[in-house]
């Protein structure tokens, strides 16, 4: 399964989903939109509704993000989890991390993940 772990000392996890933004990316053959994000009650993890579009393929899901202490894992919802894990969906995930990480004000850094090739883009 895609998954991205960040870690930092202080991740402020109630900022990354009160600043998080809709977002929409459009390129040649695929299209990334972020379209709703939802905190749970005891605010250790956040859905993002994502909708992504390849090759004529739809697909609706929602993102993960999981805190524990200094850690901060992102990965597919199991419940949501889609069918073709195509470039598209990895992309979403990529892009997430990458938002929270310019979006934050202390330094964080990816400590594992299997979605290298689509941080570097």
């Amino acid at each position: 399964m895609p998954h991205i772990i960040i870690e930092g000392r202080k991740i402020n996890f109630e900022s990354i989903y009160v600043n998080f933004n809709k977002m929409v990316e459009r390129k040649d053959n695929y299209i990334i939109k972020f379209d709703d994000v939802f905190l749970n009650q005891s605010k250790d993890l956040i859905l993002i509704k994502t909708t992504v579009i390849e090759n004529n393929i739809n697909q609706k899901y929602y993102i993960q993000l999981m805190k524990k202490e200094n850690q901060l894992t992102l990965r597919l919802d199991p419940i949501t989890d889609p069918s073709d894990k195509n470039s598209s969906v990895k992309k979403s995930i990529a892009n997430v991390a990458r938002i929270i990480i310019s979006n934050h004000k202390d330094p964080l850094s990816i400590t594992k993940t299997n979605l290298q090739d689509f941080l570097i883009k």
